[in-house]
């Protein structure tokens, strides 16, 4: 208590000055203001734009993937993405990107089917992948084939690409990155099978190792962990 005092009364004993801070604050800071959907986004902007910086989207591997040579290279169409980054960057906002192959009762990726994944067709097509299905308590969902090795070069390759184009780009903020529902790690209602409907922990270490020492890759990534197995 005795010390407590006599820092009190050399703290009171002092001067106080006022100091001005130099500069203004003209607008919203980084890592301020996050809106989900880009309609939700139109919607707000005329009243909130201006205290919103970031704005979450889902990039679809299959809408940029067009297919792949023999030599392994991806072919891309980036024309959609371009557009999405845009639109956000029209609002004098930034984009929050979430890339993700599951998403359960939606039919973003294929009208007539319910639950498709967003892998790129040219791998669905091959003889030797084969995606699983599960009406889940999150609705009816396909998974990605985790046996499939051109399916996990493709992973990898897909983010090495994604950096190399994107990485100073600063359209976006943020990227995030995961696998299940969402990619948010996790496949409620249906049973874990690591190496066939989710990455097996091998894979998993190299996908975060990759995103780690790749040189392209200069920018952070953001795992989506919801839960953890």
């Amino acid at each position: 208590m005795t010390l407590f005092t006599l820092f009190s009364v050399q703290i009171y004993a002092q001067e106080w000055k006022e100091v001005s801070v130099p500069g203004r604050i003209t607008h919203v800071q980084p890592m301020t203001g996050l809106v989900l959907w880009k309609d939700q986004a139109r919607q707000l902007n005329s009243k909130y734009g201006q205290t919103i910086q970031l704005e979450f989207a889902y990039l679809l591997p299959n809408k940029v993937v067009k297919g792949c040579k023999q030599d392994g290279t991806i072919q891309y169409d980036w024309t959609s993405f371009e557009a999405l980054l845009n639109d956000i960057a029209s609002r004098k906002h930034q984009a929050v990107i979430r890339v993700r192959y599951e998403n359960p009762d939606n039919d973003e990726v294929n009208a007539s089917v319910k639950g498709s994944t967003a892998v790129p067709e040219y791998i669905k097509k091959r003889g030797d992948y084969h995606e699983t299905f599960h009406k889940n308590g999150d609705g009816p969902t396909y998974y990605a084939d985790w046996r499939n090795a051109e399916l996990k070069r493709f992973t990898l390759q897909f983010y090495t690409d994604l950096a190399e184009r994107y990485a100073h780009d600063r359209r976006l903020a943020f990227l995030e990155t995961g696998f299940g529902h969402w990619s948010e790690y996790h496949i409620y209602g249906t049973e874990y099978k690591l190496g066939v409907n989710f990455p097996d922990m091998d894979f998993q270490t190299r996908f975060i190792q990759h995103l780690s020492n790749d040189k392209k890759i200069t920018w952070y990534f953001f795992l989506s962990l919801h839960e953890t197995i």
